[in-house]
């Protein structure tokens, strides 16, 4: 599991990512989707 908390312009985001039993693809997945959250505002 990997979790990542961050403030962008006014929003607070937290994204949780569970996607296999490795820590290292775990981060992986949620900087790409924090990164896709970002885009998206």
């Amino acid at each position: 599991m990997s979790q990542i908390t961050f403030l962008y312009k006014t929003n607070l985001i937290h994204v949780h990512a569970k996607t296999s039993a490795d820590a290292a693809a775990n981060k992986s997945k949620s900087i790409k989707i924090a990164r896709l959250v970002i885009d998206e505002l």
